[in-house]
């Protein structure tokens, strides 16, 4: 939750200096040195047969094109429309996981799930900007952002699963390895130039890359020791952090909607970590 929410906030930042490709694309590569100094200890343990690379291709298949599909969505639309959706996320692996992996959950648990999800649904827009779209508005880069939203519920399943068969740390790099390789192929595909000129942006590269692998290394150690079901919300929460951090340090005031999300986000963490 704290990498994600800490990633999203500096690539705010990134974005408006270099573009949303040329973010993801560098932000992934920093991510995958990171991840392999962690691969002399945690991966090369294993061998691969071809069936897991398979996998791994598809998880990393299904993760780019969610990338991709998500700032798609965020040129065509509104962030009021698509950051919700986006959230959403959570809703597909919590069911998927139930369903596929048999996970079993309490009500207690259930109950702190649907209060965390629409928490993180509410603090994710600001209800005043939502207000003022007419449907012309509304709809553009929402088909995307729903395609991209699915992707990510089932990815974070299959990494569970892939977790449960190897351990919290291979999947992670398979996956970070891969989305490299399919975001070079699309920028030969687009013939689009991945160099940039600002050199302030470096640092800030630096730590989206850092943040973001430190929260799917958090991902892949909660699902190792506790349900999918149950470590998804709480990673779901990162618009929290981000939603702080812009607070105190851009000044964004708070909607009315973001302070309730706020608050029901911190109830459902709590029953979750009874």
């Amino acid at each position: 939750m704290l990498g994600w929410g800490l990633a999203d906030f500096f690539a705010k930042k990134t974005v408006d200096e270099i573009g949303d490709f040329k973010t993801l694309l560098w932000a992934q590569m920093i991510g995958l040195v990171f991840l392999s100094f962690l691969y002399v200890v945690f991966g090369s343990g294993f061998s691969y047969t071809m069936n897991n690379i398979i996998v791994f291709a598809i998880i990393g298949f299904l993760g780019t094109s969610a990338y991709l599909l998500f700032y798609r969505a965020l040129r065509k639309g509104e962030l009021s429309v698509i950051s919700p959706i986006q959230a959403s996320w959570v809703i597909i692996t919590v069911i998927l996981s139930v369903l596929f992996l048999k996970e079993s959950l309490s009500r207690m648990q259930i109950s702190a799930i649907i209060v965390t999800v629409i928490g993180i649904m509410l603090v994710s827009f600001k209800y005043k900007d939502l207000a003022k779209l007419n449907l012309k508005k509304f709809l553009p880069g929402v088909p995307e952002d729903i395609v991209s939203m699915t992707f990510w519920g089932v990815n974070f399943v299959i990494i569970g699963f892939l977790v449960s068969q190897f351990n919290w740390f291979v999947p992670i790099f398979f996956l970070r390895l891969f989305t490299v390789l399919f975001l070079f192929g699309s920028t030969g595909a687009k013939k689009e130039r991945i160099t940039f000129h600002t050199k302030k942006v470096i640092p800030w590269l630096i730590l989206i890359g850092l943040f973001d692998v430190m929260a799917f290394v958090g991902f892949g150690l909660g699902v190792n020791s506790e349900y999918v079901s149950i470590v998804s919300p709480v990673a779901a929460s990162f618009p929290l952090v981000t939603v702080i951090l812009a607070r105190v340090f851009l000044k964004e005031k708070l909607d009315l909607n973001q302070i309730i999300g706020f608050v029901g986000i911190l109830i459902g963490l709590v029953i979750l970590s009874l």
